[in-house]
């Protein structure tokens, strides 16, 4: 890489600085920094439903996420999808990055309970670490309802 930016990248800082607006949120400190644009407008179009009534959150909301590697933005080849993959711990991270910022879409609108489940493979690809302390996190097989 040269350094330069492509009109690509203007555009999605474009989007995403208005997409950041548009959810009142301060782009400079959003917690969608980092993720691909594709994700979070994903997670926000799933919460628009949540913000359209204001009665929607005032009692205890429950969001499940399940994440699954092949939906992940930029996975195109087989080996960013297995560990023995040349590219795996990248789209490993990838995967992580937006399940965090389904998780910090479903706190920003009042999410009292979030449990995300790693649906990929062997069900051990999210990196733990990463994600907040309430959040529960499901892994591994066998569990009851399969995703």
């Amino acid at each position: 890489m040269d350094g330069k930016r492509t009109m690509t990248d203007i555009s999605l800082d474009r989007d995403f600085r208005r997409l950041a607006a548009y959810a009142g949120v301060d782009a400079a400190k959003a917690p969608f920094r980092g993720a691909s644009l594709a994700s979070v407008l994903a997670c926000v179009a799933g919460f628009v439903s949540l913000l359209a009534s204001p009665y929607a959150l005032a009692a205890p909301t429950k969001v499940y996420i399940s994440v699954d590697m092949e939906g992940v933005a930029g996975v195109v080849t087989a080996d960013q999808l297995s560990p023995a993959g040349f590219e795996y711990e990248r789209f490993r991270r990838f995967m992580t990055d937006e399940a965090l910022a389904a998780v910090h879409a479903a706190e920003s609108v009042g999410a009292t309970e979030i449990v995300v489940s790693d649906s990929h493979g062997n069900g051990e690809n999210l990196l733990l670490e990463l994600f907040p302390k309430e959040v529960r996190l499901v892994r591994s097989w066998p569990r009851h309802g399969g995703m």
